[in-house]
């Protein structure tokens, strides 16, 4: 249930540091104004404006009025004095110490509230997005408090950053319509003023057509700005092939000449004269006269003999020999042969012979003695 609570008129702010009232120019004319106050005088304020505790150093705080800018102006012109107790209703009940991310999201809180009594203009609308946009809201986000879509806010952004200080006041005041400003904002900035003063002189003629002639003529001068955009693009980019190329073949001249350079300059090599068989030969006898005890020079003189063919390759040490065998493109390994694992022997299982059964030892006869 919404709590109310009163707070004195006068006690109410609209601007404070990282907020802005997010409505600048909609409903906020004299006659309207004046129209809201005259039934707030008869009435009072039958919807209450919400506000929102911002911690104002120390234990202090100020009521900031995040939705209600409206009913407050037109209270003090109905007569109401600063010590006026005013229903409100709290946004949140924390007292927040505002900063410019807490800003943000309480600004989309309200675009996304809608309650408005008279609602945003596209260029109040678009002006948030940006203010948004500028503190690292996401585009998505923008979208749904406005209840636009992302390829609105993107499109009027865009048109935004182009647009000069006179485009942006004329589309405020209502003077051009949102296509018109878009359109316009394709323009250069160093041209946006001529042509804003030839689409006024387009409207003052008093035809029944002018609104339509002043529409058509935005849109031809839109479409020049837009094809002289993609021919300055174009143009640029053409721009840039030549420079590569330029450089591409200031790069293969200068390549060319360093080769020619370096070709001119680079000395002949010696020739190198081969060793007759003599050399071999008595590198040979050397070898067996007094043979070598280290491994490497062992390896050089038999070289010397394996080059003579006085021994083979296989004569080699190990080291030598796998050297040679690599050089040769041979493999330096011998494959082992897969070993073949040897069936266990099957023991014949012992079979007791059977015997027969000896027969019964026969028990020799006792000799009897005859009787004499």
């Amino acid at each position: 249930m919404t709590t109310l609570r009163q707070v004195n008129l006068g006690d109410l702010v609209l601007e404070h540091e990282f907020w802005t009232n997010p409505r600048s120019i909609t409903g906020l004319g004299e006659a309207e104004l004046e129209e809201l106050a005259g039934d707030i005088k008869h009435r009072g304020i039958q919807d209450p404006p919400k506000v929102q505790k911002i911690k104002n150093g120390g234990s202090g705080h100020v009521e900031l009025v995040v939705d209600g800018q409206r009913r407050l102006l037109a209270a003090a012109r109905a007569g109401f004095k600063k010590s006026t107790p005013i229903e409100v209703i709290d946004h949140s009940p924390d007292v927040i110490e505002l900063n410019e991310v807490l800003a943000s999201k309480l600004l989309m809180d309200v675009l996304a509230a809608g309650n408005h009594r008279s609602g945003l203009s596209s260029f109040e609308q678009s002006e948030n997005a940006e203010r948004l946009r500028k503190s690292g809201a996401k585009l998505s986000d923008i979208a749904r408090s406005l209840r636009r879509s992302e390829t609105w806010v993107s499109r009027f952004l865009k048109a935004r950053s182009s647009a000069t200080p006179a485009l942006l006041k004329e589309w405020s005041t209502g003077k051009i319509t949102d296509e018109m400003f878009k359109d316009l904002a394709e323009v250069k900035a160093d041209k946006q003023t001529d042509v804003l003063a030839e689409v006024k002189e387009t409207r003052k003629t008093g035809d029944q057509d002018a609104k339509g002639n002043a529409r058509a003529k935005v849109k031809e001068i839109a479409e020049s700005a837009k094809h002289a955009k993609k021919v300055q693009k174009a143009d640029a980019k053409a721009e840039k092939m030549t420079k590569k190329g330029e450089q591409l073949t200031g790069g293969l001249a200068t390549f060319s000449k360093n080769v020619e350079k370096a070709t001119e300059t680079k000395p002949e090599p010696k020739k190198i004269t081969v060793p007759s068989r003599a050399v071999f030969d008595d590198f040979a006898h050397m070898a067996k006269r007094k043979p070598a005890t280290h491994d490497y020079v062992k390896g050089i003189m038999d070289c010397a003999r394996f080059a003579i063919g006085e021994i083979g390759s296989e004569s080699f040490a190990k080291p030598w020999a796998t050297y040679i065998a690599r050089l040769e493109g041979r493999p330096t390994k011998v494959a082992k042969a897969p070993k073949v694992k040897k069936l266990k022997k099957v023991k014949a299982a012992k079979v007791k012979a059977t015997r027969a059964p000896k027969a019964p030892k026969a028990k020799p006869k006792k000799a009897t003695k005859k009787k004499r």
